[in-house]
């Protein structure tokens, strides 16, 4: 019958775990950060209403020093030439945006409100300017537009004497992170 080894006598192998136990833990709270770090932007895939396409996007995060959260918000802008489309007025161009977000969910939120405020800042007026419309996405468990995604949609005319009107559409969301701090307000 052999005999058992010194290892074995005291318990099998020891070898110290802490090392192991301490990159996993380090690994998992730099996983949970860079999720909730990490840019979740709202990308529409609606077509452009004018055959040219879009002619600007840009993904931006927007990170506000007074608390105010973090959000990341995706642009698109295109100019609509009536003499070239089939949509002529700003209701025309309005409604073609109207009808492809609301078959997909989103609500309107009514006129005068500053949902659109970080989105847009170079409106002056938001709360009396006819030509934004703002729409928001609810979930299955939240419905407040304020913790919603928003869309907005400007269709302005292009001015000069070109006939046609600049559109920009633009999707806005909070981090998770911001999300989680404004759930306990």
């Amino acid at each position: 019958m052999p005999q058992p080894t010194e290892a074995e006598v005291r318990g099998g192998d020891r070898r110290p775990r802490g090392p192991v136990v301490g990159l996993i833990a380090t690994l998992l709270c730099i996983s949970l950060v860079a999720w909730a770090l990490w840019p979740r932007y709202i990308v529409l895939s609606i077509p452009p209403p004018d055959p040219h396409g879009w002619y600007y996007t840009a993904k931006t995060v927007v990170r506000w020093t007074d608390d105010g959260g973090t959000y990341f918000q995706w642009r698109v802008e295109t100019d609509v030439y009536t003499d070239r489309s089939p949509l002529q007025t700003r209701g025309d161009i309005a409604g073609y945006f109207h009808e492809w977000l609301v078959s997909r969910g989103w609500r309107t939120i009514p006129q005068g409100t500053l949902a659109c405020q970080n989105a847009l800042p170079d409106i002056l007026d938001l709360t009396d300017n006819t030509d934004v419309t703002t729409y928001f996405l609810p979930s299955a468990d939240e419905v407040d537009p304020y913790y919603t995604p928003v869309a907005c949609i400007l269709v302005r005319p292009i001015g000069y004497s070109i006939e046609g009107f600049h559109v920009v559409l633009i999707t806005e969301q909070m981090s998770p992170l911001t999300l989680f701090i404004r759930s306990w307000d």
